[in-house]
């Protein structure tokens, strides 16, 4: 229940993530207590799970908490959920709803005593948004295998307008849910992608963002950075492949392109943040008094260290500094397209984190290595999976959360 001990002698020789480098190592023991273990619950498995519908509302709350009483029992201490921009202010301009579509589901953890991490996710645009909106909303994307801009459907934060939204919607998620919940809100997390990852995800492998806002901004980026003296002269963006690619990237065009996607997803997610922060609502405690309580800020970071990172452009870097981050997630499903890889990766992403003094968890994804239904069962059936961890799946996924204790990983989370 959040005690682990873990000797690095006991683990393969070819599976000690980095201590090979020294012959004679000392074995490494953690004894120390997590700080927390959660569980993730999407929106789409409430539905999917447990058959949530307007006149099924009771029937599947019994279900949840159900499955949110087995998640304590067996020594989670947080459920992470999320918020959908298209299904929370759906009806019109800050008129947040956290209690229609099962999204209230999220009482029941706290009455059960699990803290909660909240997604807000905005990779849709709510209906009265999307109903007025124009092709300058969406970002575009474009690669040498498809040259031509292609409008992706995700908004596009370079629009001045979508970006105003985006913010005023943060802000206000971050209000209600503290309202309502009080100090079971733990953290928020801003996320403008399908994969609740700080990154731009791909759309049919394309490039991103190609909108005549993005494009401006880049524009200007390169004046200020003084790459050039008028934005008359500024470099277009290359044409760079569909997919990760291990040939190093020295065109100039291409260097300083990455770099301005970098700093400028850095720059929102950072804005998003301290909205978070600055999000503070006064709430009465369990003795019956006042405490102005403020949520954090949690991120979350998909595979690093890949050739798909030129595609992805991770920002951990510029992130993990930034004061108004509280919580970072390193997350592996082990399996990048398809095929096992080390769990020792693991150890490398928790280390990676350690040296800027926030909350490290290592969130293990399960969907390729141990693959559910839309039911939440197993594919493989019903078998029970004591005495199973010594091999397959089950060993990787045991041997990467190892890998994550020995790196010094201060919460685990589970997800698929």
């Amino acid at each position: 229940g959040g005690v682990s001990t873990v000797e690095n002698s006991h683990l393969p020789k070819e599976s000690r993530a980095g201590h090979d480098l020294m012959e004679n190592f000392q074995p490494i023991s953690r004894t120390t207590a997590l700080e927390d273990q959660y569980l993730t619950l999407w929106l789409h498995q409430v539905h999917r799970w447990f058959r949530w519908s307007a006149d099924n509302a009771d029937s599947s709350k019994q279900q949840i908490r159900g499955f949110l009483q087995q998640a304590k029992d067996a020594g989670f201490t947080s459920i992470m959920g999320d918020i959908p921009w298209e299904w929370t202010e759906r009806e019109g301009e800050n008129d947040i709803r956290l209690g229609t579509f099962g999204k209230d589901w999220m009482g029941l953890a706290c009455e059960l005593g699990l803290k909660l991490h909240v997604v807000a996710t905005m990779r849709e645009l709510p209906p009265w948004v999307s109903q007025n909106a124009n092709e300058s909303f969406f970002d575009r994307g474009r690669c040498i295998e498809r040259p031509n801009d292609e409008i992706a459907g995700t908004p596009s934060v370079a629009n001045p307008t979508i970006w105003r939204l985006a913010q005023q919607f943060t802000r206000n998620v971050t209000k209600a849910l503290i309202q309502e919940y009080g100090t079971c809100i733990q953290s928020v997390s801003p996320t403008l992608n399908n994969e609740f990852e700080t990154r731009f995800v791909q759309t049919r492998d394309m490039m991103r963002d190609h909108s005549p806002s993005a494009m401006e901004l880049y524009r200007q980026w390169q004046v200020e950075k003084g790459y050039v003296t008028s934005e008359s002269q500024a470099l277009k963006p290359p044409l760079l492949p569909c997919f990760g690619f291990c040939k190093p990237v020295v065109q100039e065009s291409s260097t300083r392109f990455l770099g301005f996607r970098e700093e400028f997803l850095a720059e929102r997610y950072t804005t998003l943040c301290r909205g978070i922060k600055e999000s503070a609502v006064e709430v009465e405690t369990t003795t019956g008094g006042k405490v102005l309580h403020r949520a954090e800020c949690l991120l979350h970071f998909g595979e690093m260290f890949a050739t798909t990172d030129i595609l992805h452009s991770n920002i951990f870097f510029d992130l993990a500094k930034s004061p108004h981050v509280d919580h970072l997630v390193m997350d592996s499903n082990m399996a990048l397209s398809g095929a096992p890889s080390s769990p020792s990766i693991v150890g490398v992403l928790v280390s990676t984190a350690q040296s800027y003094g926030k909350q490290i968890h290592y969130e293990a994804a399960t969907e390729r290595i141990l693959t559910c239904d839309d039911n939440g069962k197993s594919i493989h059936g019903e078998e029970d999976v004591e005495g199973k961890w010594e091999e397959g799946g089950h060993l990787l996924l045991k041997t990467g959360i190892t890998h994550a204790l020995e790196a010094g990983v201060q919460s685990l989370g589970l997800t698929n």
